[in-house]
């Protein structure tokens, strides 16, 4: 086989590599019932969730957009944040939908942590009291794993919000991250160009 034929093979194989599509996956809830408790190890195959020692429920309140369908969560008491941690390697993205009814002000947050216990993102947001509904909150890993998310409510009433859609995107195990297709056309029509030259020659 030529240098080039080599080459070909070579760029095919890491474009197949890094081609690899990545898993998304979303809680809705709706297919508990009110009063299911969502709490703890074997509820969920990719995670499980806590709220310090206070049991998570599914609940029938559902504040106004983006928290859709029939069913929310919510720890009892609500005093203390809820925390996601993940059993799959590799999730690199984390979104979830945090609202209230119209009647108090509070600051959602989710914050993203390795295994190491480090920040390695956050994003907050001031819901006003007059608002009934909520906002969607989203967290990325960078080039590391997300272990665990920490998200809820601060204010005079800490975690007093519902929860809904908690989404978590991982990339397949081993997998390098995806190039943009950009890229990855340009990585294609490379062999081309290395022919052409080989021609002329």
């Amino acid at each position: 086989m030529t240098r080039v034929g080599q080459l070909v093979l070579l760029l095919s194989a890491v474009v197949v590599a890094l081609g690899g599509s990545a898993s998304a996956a979303l809680l809705d809830f709706e297919g508990f019932a009110v009063g299911d408790l969502v709490s703890g190890i074997g509820v969920f195959s990719d995670l499980y969730l806590t709220s310090g020692s206070n049991p998570i429920y599914v609940t029938g309140y559902v504040p106004g957009p983006p928290l859709s369908g029939s069913r929310t969560i919510n720890p009892e008491p609500y005093s203390l944040p809820l925390r996601a941690d993940f059993l799959i390697s590799g999730v690199d993205a984390v979104s979830v939908d945090m609202g209230d009814y119209d009647i108090d002000e509070d600051p959602l947050y989710l914050q993203a942590y390795n295994s190491s216990n480090v920040l390695l993102d956050e994003d907050t947001y001031l819901l006003p009291w007059w608002v009934d509904g909520g906002a969607t909150m989203n967290v990325a890993s960078g080039p590391g794993d997300i272990a665990y998310v920490v998200f809820g409510s601060g204010g005079v009433y800490p975690g007093s919000v519902y929860t809904d859609n908690f989404a978590y995107n991982a990339r397949p195990s081993g997998a390098v991250p995806e190039l943009p297709p950009v890229c990855l056309a340009a990585l294609g029509l490379l062999p081309l160009g290395l022919l052409k030259l080989r021609r002329r020659k």
